[in-house]
């Protein structure tokens, strides 16, 4: 689901089990509002936070300032971008990789630590611990 920062809807879009692919309509709504902050919702059926493959959408897309995901625990994890703005998408993936394998593939772990080095808001609500 993606929507402005007022919460407009702009469109719904039907994903995989593990991805989704942008349609040409969600593309052109995205390029329709290069002067707005657009939020992406999206599910997250395990419950983890994160993954390198979300956090991209974040760097390849420059309207998407906020990715919103819900567990199937009623978890919400948002992840928006801060101060310290958009690293490039290959520093970006380097720097993920390397400490999402050295701390033993958690998610969480990884997105708080990128939140750090990059100055970014991520937060964790609600849900079962």
């Amino acid at each position: 689901m993606l929507t402005d920062e007022k919460g407009t809807l702009l469109d719904i879009v039907k994903g995989e089990k593990n991805s989704v692919v942008f349609s040409e309509r969600t593309i052109k709504q995205i390029a329709k509002n290069k002067k707005t902050a657009l939020i992406l919702y999206h599910n997250h059926p395990g419950g983890n936070s994160f993954s390198q493959s979300d956090i991209s959408v974040l760097l390849t897309n420059p309207e998407i300032k906020e990715m919103i995901a819900v567990g199937h625990n009623g978890r919400v994890y948002s992840l928006k971008i801060g101060k310290g703005g958009k690293p490039s998408t290959e520093e970006f993936l380097k720097v993920y990789q390397n400490f999402f394998d050295k701390n033993n593939k958690q998610y969480g772990t990884t997105v708080k630590y990128v939140e750090r080095k990059y100055k970014w808001v991520y937060t964790v609500h609600g849900g079962e611990k």
